[in-house]
């Protein structure tokens, strides 16, 4: 059974953060992209306080998760229209609340002198990267949370063969890049950028060169269909599509990053001979992102999208030592696991100067993001979300 306060009205609630979120939106729309930017927009300042949801720590921390529960109140439960408006409106006033209270605003600045508020530039910004399956989007959000400047640019999408769908890594990368540039931010004025991203969709590429070895493969790609019948039929386990729910949670399909990897490695040389040579490097797109905005300083994944891999121990929070033995996969040619709000460096001069310097605080898987947009923070409350696919969680 759904929750009220996630399912009902779920295209209408979206309209209404349009509104409240200064895009001015009627009637019910696309809802994902904006709730999962608003969602890697949120989390840009979780992370200087400490405050995460999905997160590789604790778990959900009570001064916000718990505060997030508050329910209508009793004199308008038997009104639902008024009591899903005033849920919303409280749920934007927590998400001013936290952005003000956190201390990432005002400097990033690790030589400044902070109590003299003269000499601390106006860091009131945010920016939210959304880099979806067929378009790139950054918003350029005030420290009111309204949106001030959007972006979007969409990139070809490669059919080879039936049943294959391939993404050029660069060309999703310049995306981003000519989002970033038509916001007309600089350095000066943003606090961090936080970034959504597709899940699964699977780059390889090279560690000396920072280039991909081919095209990414996409996570609606079925050509994996016969690494996933290899690892169906290992030893012990002929068949058993859940072989490693166990472990990572997940069944064994043609979805997961891993069982991309490993037609990777199966079928494209140049992948498997710099995978033998220590040259290279799997990632999905936050990692791909993360890795060109920082000129290569960071090699990470968060664990939203870690958790996507197949081969991520939910336990550990690791990568499983099992799953990479039957994978054929080497820990070292994946990224490391993150929280999704942590350090993730900061925008090279070399990716684009006008925002050189500034962090980047968060990353997150689009359908987790969109459970935090959709305010999806208890056990039990679930989202439905359209965009390429249409996703319930």
């Amino acid at each position: 059974m759904l929750s009220f306060s996630s399912a009902r009205f779920s295209g209408r609630r979206v309209s209404v953060f349009r509104a409240d979120l200064g895009l001015r939106t009627a009637g019910y729309g696309r809802p994902q992209p904006f709730a999962r930017v608003t969602a890697a927009a949120y989390h840009v300042n979780l992370c200087p306080a400490n405050r995460r949801f999905f997160s590789s720590g604790s778990g959900k921390d009570s001064s916000t998760v718990d505060s997030a529960a508050a329910s209508p109140s009793t004199a308008k439960e038997s009104d639902p229209k008024a009591s899903f408006i005033e849920e919303s409106n409280k749920t934007l006033s927590r998400r001013k609340t936290v952005y003000f209270s956190s201390p990432k605003i005002g400097s990033h600045s690790d030589s400044a002198n902070h109590s003299d508020s003269s000499n601390t530039p106006n860091m009131s910004q945010l920016i939210a990267i959304d880099q979806g399956t067929t378009s790139s989007r950054a918003i350029l959000f005030s420290a009111e949370l309204d949106v001030v400047k959007s972006k979007q640019q969409d990139f070809e999408q490669h059919y080879p063969q039936p049943g294959w769908c391939e993404h050029d890594p660069e060309e999703i990368v310049s995306s981003v890049k000519e989002c970033l540039k038509g916001l007309g931010a600089d350095k000066a004025s943003v606090a961090g950028i936080g970034i959504t991203n597709q899940r699964e969709t699977t780059v390889a590429w090279s560690r000396k060169t920072g280039k991909p070895f081919c095209k990414a493969v996409v996570w609606l790609d079925t050509r994996t269909q016969s690494s996933v019948a290899q690892l169906l039929g290992g030893e012990g386990h002929s068949g058993n599509k859940d072989k490693f729910r166990d472990i990572t949670g997940l069944p064994i399909s043609t979805y997961f990053s891993g069982v991309k990897i490993k037609w990777l490695l199966d079928n494209v040389p140049e992948v498997k001979k710099a995978h033998d040579d220590g040259d290279c490097c799997f990632g999905t797109i936050d990692c791909w992102l993360v890795y060109n905005m920082t000129n290569g300083a960071r090699y990470v994944t968060d664990i939203s999208n870690a958790s996507r891999y197949l081969l991520m121990d939910l336990k550990t929070k690791d990568w499983s030592d099992t799953c990479l033995k039957e994978f054929g996969v080497k820990r070292e040619a994946l990224p490391t696991i993150v929280s999704n709000c942590d350090d993730f460096g900061t925008v090279s001069g070399e990716f684009l100067p006008e925002l050189e310097g500034v962090p980047i605080t968060a990353t997150i898987g689009d359908q987790h993001a969109a459970l935090v947009g959709q305010c999806c923070y208890e056990v039990g409350e679930s989202k439905n979300t359209y965009g390429t696919g249409c996703f319930l969680m």
